[in-house]
This record gives C-alpha cells, sequence and structure tokens, in this order.
C-alpha cells in the first residue's frame, strides 16, 4: 500500500471515510423511515443506497458488499491525479512469469512495509498480460495450468476480459491458497505448524535470499489488512462473487516468483498433511446425529432431480443476484470434493453473514471495510476485534454488547451443525481446512482430472476414479446438508419472522458434537453407558469375590466402601447431563467457558469408558472359555482366570469413584460459571476436587497398563489413601 504521505494513501483515506459516514447517515435515515412506518428495515434498503454509490462502474453489482475504496483498486480505478502522473510504464515480469524486482525497487519507497496501490495495480495488469497471452504459451506447472483452464467455464469473446468475473473467483480461491503454501515452503515450515500469516512473511522479509524484502512487501500490499488490499480475506470470507483476471494472474505470479526465489517448488503436496484431517472426517460418520447428515447429503447427492432442486431453489429463494453464477459454478464442482469445499465455504459463509446481519439490524457489517475487521464465521480467537457470526453475542456500532437473534431465527439446530462443520475446536472446520492448504495434495488431483475434462469438452461433473476417497465424498455430503439447511431459513429479508419454523427432519434433535460441551456431553454419554454395562455384566455373572491373598481382600474392601453405588453415579450423571443439554443453555458462552476447563474430566471420562470396555471384553472371553470344554485350561490359565474374576468387582468399584469425581468436578465448574450456589459437597474445595481428578488419571492409566496385576491394585490402594479422593469419598456419603 502507499506511504501515508502519498497522494494514493490520502485518498483512500479520505473515500473510506466517507463512505463509512455514508453508511451510518444512511442506517439513520432508514432506521428514522422505519419508527415512521415508512418502510421496513431491511437489508434491501441499505443494498439500494450502496448500489447508487458505485453504479458508476459497469459491473458494480459484483461489490455491493465491499467498500468502495476497495472495489476501485479491484477494477484498478485510481484518483486522476495520480494515474496522469504515471511514469512511463517499465517491463516488471519476464516472459517466464517471474517479477524483475530492479524494475520495482525503483519504484518502491524504501521506508514503506509495502508497496504502493500504483505499482500493485501495475503488477497486476502486466501480470495477467503474460499469464494469458495468446501468441506464445508460458511453460506453466500442472496445477496452475488447470487455474487458468477453469476460467473458460464463462469463455465468451463478447465478455470484456479487464471486468469482473465469477469464473475467475474460484481459481482465485484456489490460487490465494497455493501462494499461501509457497510462502510456508519459503520459510520451511509445515501445514497445521506453521505461524500466521503475517508472521511468515516478516521471516520471508528477513531471509537472505535475494529480494525476500522486496517480495514481503508485495505480499503485504496484496493479502494483509489494514496495511494492504487483504485479497485473501475478501475472497476466502466470501465477500467478492467475481474478480478481474488480473489478480488470479499476480497470484499466479508470486507463486512462480516465489518458487523461483527458493529453487524448489511449493505445488507438490504430500498425503500426510491430510491425514489427520480425513481422520476427523471419518470421527464424524462414526457420530449418529453427523452420520444422518452426511446421508441426508448423499441421497441428495445421488440423484440429478433433487441436486438440480436444491440448485433452484437456492437461486430463486436464498442467494442474492449478484452470487447466483458463483453459485451455480460451484455446483458444477460437486464431484470434486476439495474443489468444491473450496468454493462453496465461503459463499456459505456470506450467506450465513447476510442473515446473521438482518436478524441483529447490524446492515454495515454485511459490507468489507478499508482498515476494518469483518464480521466472520469463524475466528472465535479474535472475537474482541471483531464480530463472529455463531456467537451468542456481539457488539454493535456504539461498543454495546448485545445478544445475538441469529439462534431465535435460525433453531439451535442448525446454529449447532454450522457450528461443528466450521468453527469447532475439534470439529473439521472445512473452510479453514481448505483455504489453508490441508487438502491440496487430493487438490492437485482433482485440478489435473478438471483440465483433462476441459480440454476434452466434457462435462466437469464426471467423477474419476483419482477422486474416490469416500471421507472427502461425506465432506461434500455434509456441505450439501448445510444448504439444504440455509434453504429451510426462507429468505434473508423475511428471516425475523422465520423463527425456523421449517427445520429439516435429518436435524431434528440436532445437539453440537464438535464445541466444548458437545464433546463433553459425548464423552459422557460414552462413559456412563460403559458404566452401566460393565456393572450389569458383573453382577449378572455373579462372580464371587474371592480375592488370592489378604491384601488383595484389603484392597478391595477399602474401595467398596469409598465408592457410589450404580444409582447415585447415574443420578449425579442425569443432573449433570441434563443442565448440559437444556435448550436454554445451548450456545451459552458461559457453558461453553465452563466445558472448556473441564478438559481433564474429559480425558479421565474417555479413559474409564475405553477401559471399562476393554474389562467387559475381557470377563465376557473368560466365561467363553471356562463354558468351552473341548479345551481344557491349563493350572497356570486357571490362576490368571482367578486373578481376573477376584478383582472384577473391586475394578468396577473403582471406576465407580473415579466416573464420580469426574462428573463433581463438572458439575462445580458448571455451577460456578452460572453463578448457582448448593450446599451440597461445600466441604470440598476446587483444588480438592482438581486433585482428584488429576489423582485419578493417574491411578486408571497405572490400573489398565500394567500387566503386574499386584502393580495394578498397588495403584489403586495409592489412590484410596489419598487425601483428596477421600474427602470425596466422605462427601458422597454426607450428601
Amino acid at each position: 500500500m502507499p506511504s501515508r504521505q502519498s497522494p494514493t494513501w490520502n485518498y483512500i483515506n479520505r473515500s473510506a471515510y466517507c463512505v463509512l459516514c455514508m453508511k451510518k447517515l444512511s442506517l439513520l435515515f432508514s432506521a428514522i423511515l422505519y419508527q415512521c412506518g415508512v418502510m421496513s428495515f431491511g437489508h434491501r434498503f441499505l443494498s439500494k443506497l450502496h448500489s447508487h454509490r458505485i453504479q458508476d462502474f459497469d459491473d458494480n453489482k459484483y461489490f455491493s458488499y465491499v467498500d468502495e475504496s476497495i472495489s476501485n483498486t479491484l477494477l484498478s480505478i485510481i484518483p486522476g491525479e495520480i494515474s496522469n502522473n504515471q511514469q512511463k510504464e517499465v517491463e516488471m515480469i519476464d516472459s517466464n512469469g517471474i517479477i524483475i524486482w530492479n524494475s520495482i525497487s525503483g519504484k518502491a519507497m524504501e521506508q514503506d512495509l509495502s508497496l504502493s496501490l500504483v505499482i500493485l495495480i501495475e503488477l497486476a495488469n502486466q501480470s495477467e498480460t503474460i499469464i494469458f497471452r495468446k501468441d506464445e504459451e508460458i511453460s506453466l506447472p500442472g496445477p496452475i495450468k488447470s487455474l487458468i483452464d477453469m476460467t473458460i467455464l464463462e469463455n465468451d469473446e463478447s465478455i470484456d476480459q479487464s471486468a469482473a468475473s465469477p469464473s475467475v473467483l474460484i481459481p482465485a480461491l484456489l490460487a490465494l491458497n497455493m501462494v499461501e503454501s509457497s510462502i510456508r515452503n519459503f520459510c520451511g515450515k509445515k501445514h497445521g505448524k506453521a505461524p500466521l500469516l503475517k508472521d511468515m512473511i516478516e521471516i520471508l522479509s528477513s531471509s537472505k535470499i535475494e529480494n525476500s524484502e522486496m517480495m514481503a512487501k508485495l505480499l503485504r500490499s496484496m493479502l494483509l489488512p489494514k496495511i494492504g488490499l487483504s485479497l485473501r480475506n475478501l475472497l476466502w470470507h466470501g465477500f467478492i462473487p467475481a474478480l478481474p483476471r488480473k489478480w488470479l494472474s499476480l497470484s499466479i505470479v508470486i507463486i512462480l516468483t516465489l518458487d523461483h526465489m527458493t529453487k524448489a517448488s511449493s505445488l507438490v503436496s504430500s498425503d500426510v498433511d491430510s491425514q489427520e484431517y480425513l481422520k476427523t472426517l471419518q470421527q464424524m460418520r462414526d457420530q449418529l446425529p453427523l452420520k444422518n447428515v452426511i446421508d441426508h447429503g448423499n441421497s441428495i447427492l445421488a440423484s440429478k432431480d433433487l441436486l438440480m432442486k436444491l440448485e433452484s431453489d437456492l437461486l430463486e429463494f436464498i442467494a442474492p443476484p449478484s452470487y447466483k453464477r458463483w453459485l451455480q459454478l460451484c455446483m458444477e464442482f460437486v464431484t470434486h470434493p476439495v474443489i468444491f469445499s473450496s468454493s462453496v465455504t465461503p459463499l456459505i459463509e456470506h450467506l450465513l453473514r447476510l442473515y446473521w446481519c438482518e436478524a441483529n439490524d447490524m446492515y454495515i457489517e454485511s459490507i468489507a471495510q478499508q482498515n476494518e475487521y469483518y464480521c466472520t464465521l469463524d475466528g472465535a480467537g479474535q472475537r474482541n476485534k471483531h464480530n463472529i457470526i455463531l456467537m451468542s453475542s456481539f457488539t454493535n456500532q456504539r461498543g454495546e454488547d448485545l445478544r445475538s437473534k441469529l439462534v431465535d431465527v435460525i433453531g439451535h439446530q442448525s446454529l449447532a451443525l454450522i457450528t461443528d462443520l466450521f468453527a469447532s475446536p475439534r470439529g473439521p472446520n472445512i473452510r479453514s481446512k481448505a483455504s489453508h492448504g490441508a487438502l491440496n495434495h487430493h487438490l492437485y488431483e482433482e485440478l489435473s482430472h478438471v483440465a483433462r475434462l476441459l480440454r476434452c469438452g466434457q462435462e466437469i461433473q464426471i467423477s474419476s476414479s483419482e477422486i474416490s476417497d469416500n471421507l472427502l465424498r461425506d465432506q461434500t455430503a455434509a456441505l450439501i446438508s448445510t444448504l439444504d439447511v440455509i434453504l429451510s431459513f426462507g429468505p434473508i429479508s423475511q428471516i425475523k419472522t422465520n423463527h425456523n419454523q421449517n427445520v429439516p427432519s435429518f436435524l431434528e434433535g440436532y445437539q453440537s458434537q464438535y464445541s466444548y460441551s458437545g464433546s463433553l456431553r459425548r464423552v459422557m454419554n460414552e462413559a456412563m453407558e460403559t458404566f452401566v454395562l460393565l456393572h450389569d455384566f458383573t453382577c449378572a455373572k455373579n462372580i464371587t469375590q474371592n480375592y488370592i491373598n489378604a491384601n488383595h481382600e484389603s484392597i478391595g474392601e477399602q474401595i467398596r466402601t469409598m465408592a457410589p453405588t450404580k444409582d447415585y453415579v447415574f443420578s449425579k450423571f442425569k443432573y449433570v447431563y441434563g443442565y448440559l443439554v437444556a435448550d436454554s443453555k445451548i450456545f451459552e458462552e458461559s457453558i461453553e467457558k465452563a466445558a472448556s476447563s473441564c478438559g481433564a474430566s474429559t480425558l479421565l471420562l474417555s479413559e474409564v469408558s475405553t477401559a471399562a470396555k476393554e474389562q467387559i471384553a475381557l470377563l465376557d472371553s473368560v466365561f467363553s472359555e471356562l463354558k468351552c470344554v473341548e479345551i481344557p485350561i491349563t493350572t497356570r490359565r486357571k490362576k490368571q482366570v482367578q486373578r481376573i474374576l477376584s478383582t472384577a468387582h473391586l475394578t468396577l468399584d473403582f471406576y465407580s469413584l473415579v466416573i464420580f469425581c469426574a462428573l463433581l468436578y463438572v458439575e462445580r465448574q458448571l455451577l460456578e460459571i452460572e453463578c448457582i450456589h448448593t450446599d451440597m459437597y461445600d466441604e470440598i474445595t476446587n483444588d480438592v476436587l482438581e486433585n482428584s481428578v488429576r489423582r485419578s488419571r493417574m491411578a486408571v492409566s497405572t490400573f489398565v497398563t500394567s500387566e503386574n496385576v499386584d502393580r495394578a491394585l498397588k495403584a489403586v490402594s495409592l489412590y484410596s489413601e489419598a487425601s483428596c479422593v477421600k474427602q470425596v469419598s466422605n462427601a458422597i456419603f454426607l450428601n
């Protein structure tokens, strides 16, 4: 971006300030009309005012949701006083698409952190000339060629190629993903372990590789907010449904130049990066609520008629006019999971932002402002800097914290699903993973397949055996279901009267699976179900407690007197679990905060659940072995069986006490964060509860992993003698 003393900088600041004032006045004016009963205070009024503001542009419809200074830059509209004073054009990019740094360094201000607006636009213009020239085909890597091929989806000689086009948007989204991968490659960082983009640019700037500082200036001016255009954020957060080819071209030139500087291609990706993500997708299918969502999406994908109807209804009732072609292009890629997720998730975010703005009368947040943070779908870590669509509260223009009404109009089931898919710490975070290159290995395969189809004149919806990963198809199915859920909200302008009257059947009763509270609920439920199974199995077999020695008997009696009964544990579970699933509590930030502080208890419950399953399997195996008369049991094996059976009730009692410690800790966190006081267990301090959970985890770990039964029982003995555990046990019988 230009220096603060330059005419360009002053122009941008003046423009941004004037636009912001116009928006505030328009909101005030519409509010007055609304109070007078003249009109409804809806998004269409603001959009109309905004469209008048930029009506001089032929393709202004594509830039209704960005500030005028941003659209000016994207369309290369700069102040006359600057454009008239430009020096004679200098060649900045060579015939191979590599930046000629000497030609730029003479123009750039040494003290500036970024390049000027004039240089940035000129670089983009020259990039387009090189990348899309027809007289001589440039040698490009396969994935880059595929991006260029994708722009022919709107191949029409009558279209002004300098204008914004929806067909450029999807390749540009993918190219910006690759730019980040190239920066990561330059800095020697791996996906998932890399710093933030701005920090990687600083690392790049201090590199000893020649021209690194100039490259850092270019990256700041194009990618970063505040001092740059923030192109990546504008596109990946869904504010722009179309783009001029020059910005795709500049992204490609940056990739080529970065790889030229490092003398290594960044367009080679291992599937190792995607393995962890694919595990998360597998977990989705393992959870019944999410499996229902996936199955519903697959049922739509399996029917051409249903898929066409979904697209048609979204175009008719939901998508803003300037976003319709983007939606159509997205649906072309349903058989290519990574391209589809990369193209449709920013669109989903923008639609949800429009619903959020309408529900909360925050229409100004629908527009990306110059030098301002955006209202986004994810990014809860920066919620002190900007509003988050899925949060239960927001900050208005007067700095007041208000409760978000989005959950009231779309329903907690829909909000739970969207949060699970896009914004939960343990969830798939589909938009984020696509934008940051977690699936680039699969992306390059898809691009190669799409390019072959386009060159042969075939439909790009044709699938390929190369893209056969069922888990990635599940991702596509989940996104199709999300679009169906959004369709159920009804038109954006009518969302306030909807109140979620049309909850899709596959979403009925859905509760968050990946939020802190959702993970806690799931683990609690699994632990309790397994514990009850173990209790019933142990009691049904009438296992007698014939301890093999006095020491074992002493430990068994000690833990038996300390452990709560099954009914007592179950009553505590029902109380805590019921508190977590109450409709009035779902998506309350206080509940999420409490659940996030229960990490140790969640792990403990998960570990006990696993251990209890193993104990059931062990006992079942022993009884099957005893019933088998055909294979006699050796003397040595008889002793092993006796040890297993003699500690069966001790194991049950031990797990009972451990589970209760975890539940009691969770209950305390929930009640305290909600400022609810109860006299029950008042004698137990928070430190005691925390220590009891920690000691429980240590004891369970030793008990389960020890091959020696004496060592395992010693761990239980030490556990029962711990002061914190005794205090919890004593409180059980006092209450």
